[in-house]
């Protein structure tokens, strides 16, 4: 997740089902960051990752085998 600012985000898990899975308020810095998400407690299937800062808004799909 790429920011102008300091800030913190809302990462929302979602699964294909539209139920929100996991939630996670994090802290990042100006520029690049990297974020983990632990996978361990999903089930397999297709989810989608969002991003948000209250400016940008990013969606990701994954796919856990």
């Amino acid at each position: 997740f790429t920011s102008n600012a300091d800030a913190q985000i809302n990462l929302n898990i979602i699964g294909i089902d539209g139920k929100l899975v996991q939630h996670r308020i994090i802290q990042i810095t100006t520029g690049s960051n990297n974020i983990n998400i632990n996978t361990a407690a999903l089930s397999s299937g297709i989810y989608f990752v969002q991003m948000n800062d209250g400016i940008h808004y990013v969606a990701k799909k994954i796919v856990i085998q």
